[in-house]
């Protein structure tokens, strides 16, 4: 295992005969960019040797708007975090990742398995329209059809789950709801995701990574890469805000997470054949000052036409307010990049 210094690079360059890696990162600013998460990626999957010559075994983790410091919050006490801190103690830290514009699920996850820019890559947004006359529809993320239609990702990149099957028969990958990780590209789909579900579709935590277990040690085709999404704290810190005590508990649920994480690696003696990189897709920031669109002419469920010829379209999105009951409304504008 490696600890964390400022060699680790160098470490991780030079040395190829380590059993286990554990790579744990939390976004969102500085210090390493998506592409260097890309980087690791394939190192991981690459380049280190197994025992008997076995495909490397490699789990990519996201948690959904883990914010880079959330780890540091006051309210947190070592008890809380202890899970997340034997995945520092025993493995590789980054500060801080650089995510990709815009700072928001989609393009994020799409890029950490391609590598890709979102203008490369083809999807900008959660939500966003395609005027190609091939296309002319709408990307909508909470919408299972699109999670799996290839019109929105067989645009040219290429996931890591298909260039891991390209390269062999013994190289199986699965896909546990991970956004923009379930379709077919290059009419290549993930081996193994589950059915009736996308990453919007709120299976439990401990049932998710169960699940993935079992790829890993299904006795006659066991997958050798896992992509695990988890949609929290994300979820939370939109209703209730960066930090806020939602937010900690919903760390400490996360902690525990691993925790059975760990426990069944333990159990399926996986802990010296897999490589595990925990990261996310973006950071959060509390909104302090609010301007009212209307008050300028921008209405919401409208398009509008900006300079560009880009469509901007307005929606609004309503959080009940667990405190007060009440609707907390956020207002987005949507930008079409094509």
């Amino acid at each position: 295992m490696f600890i964390c210094n400022e060699n680790v690079f160098d470490m991780m360059l030079s040395t190829r005969n380590v059993s286990v890696w554990i790579l744990y990162i939390m976004c969102t600013q500085i210090k390493m960019t998506l592409n260097s998460v890309i980087a690791l990626l394939t190192l991981a999957a690459c380049i280190i040797p197994t025992a008997c010559g076995n495909p490397p075994k490699l789990l990519l983790i996201s948690m959904d708007g883990f914010k880079h410091d959330y780890l540091s919050l006051p309210a947190l006490k070592p008890e809380h975090i202890n899970n997340f801190q034997y995945f520092i103690d025993n493995g590789v830290k980054a500060d801080q990742v650089i995510n990709v514009f815009p700072t928001v699920t989609y393009p994020n996850h799409f890029s950490l398995i391609t590598g890709l820019y979102p203008e490369s890559h083809g999807v900008v947004h959660n939500r966003f329209y395609d005027p190609d006359p091939r296309v002319k529809d709408t990307f909508w993320y909470d919408n299972r059809r699109d999670n799996f239609d290839p019109v929105w990702f067989d645009v040219g990149a290429e996931p890591i789950y298909v260039t891991n099957q390209k390269a062999g028969k013994d190289r199986r990958s699965g896909s546990a709801l991970w956004p923009c990780g379930l379709g077919k590209v290059k009419g290549i789909a993930p081996n193994n995701i589950i059915y009736d579900a996308d990453p919007f579709s709120h299976i439990n935590f401990t049932k998710l990574v169960d699940t993935v277990i079992e790829w890993y040690t299904d006795e006659i085709d066991p997958i050798n890469l896992g992509l695990l999404y988890f949609d929290e704290p994300d979820e939370t810190g939109h209703r209730h805000g960066a930090g806020s005590d939602q937010v900690v508990q919903m760390i400490i649920k996360l902690n525990d997470v691993l925790g059975h994480l760990f426990e069944r690696l333990k159990e399926e003696k996986l802990g010296d054949e897999i490589n595990i990189i925990l990261t996310a897709d973006h950071g959060f920031a509390n909104v302090t000052e609010m301007v009212s669109l209307s008050d300028y002419g921008i209405y919401e469920g409208r398009d509008y036409n900006s300079s560009s010829q880009f469509l901007n379209h307005i929606t609004e999105q309503l959080y009940t307010n667990n405190v007060t009951g009440k609707p907390n409304r956020e207002m987005h504008i949507y930008f079409c990049f094509f």
